[in-house]
């Protein structure tokens, strides 16, 4: 062999070398890259399970919500009921009421008439 085949030789293993360099710190990337690959695709996952969740928590808390307005609105509804039933036993009381005063001024007219007549009775008797 020749010096320049020589030459060519050593300058084809150097970049042979260089190409394996090349090929290795290639690799070396690649394999950072499917790290950085899997750590993403591992996040993503948990950030997908983490708005599952809080959805399945804000349908929850959605429908706690709607359960608690029934219960309110269904408590007003009772609380107007009752209040309606109070005003008809306050209005029944006061017909009640009415009903018998106006029956004991009757009787306190007819105890009047009787004191009328007993006194003039005993007026009479005494002349």
């Amino acid at each position: 062999m020749s010096e320049s085949d020589n030459d060519r030789l050593d300058r084809i293993e150097a970049l042979i070398e260089a190409i394996s360099k090349r090929v290795d710190s290639n690799a070396r990337s690649i394999e950072g890259l499917q790290k950085r690959v899997d750590s993403n695709a591992r996040s993503i996952e948990a950030l997908t399970n983490n708005i599952a969740v809080s959805q399945q928590e804000a349908q929850r808390d959605r429908a706690r919500l709607y359960q608690v307005m029934a219960d309110l609105a269904l408590s007003q509804a009772q609380m107007a009921e009752t209040h309606t039933q109070f005003q008809r036993n306050i209005y029944q009381r006061h017909q009640e009421l009415d009903q018998r005063q106006s029956e004991l001024s009757n009787r306190q007219q007819d105890i009047v008439e009787i004191l009328k007549l007993l006194t003039k009775q005993s007026q009479n008797d005494n002349n």
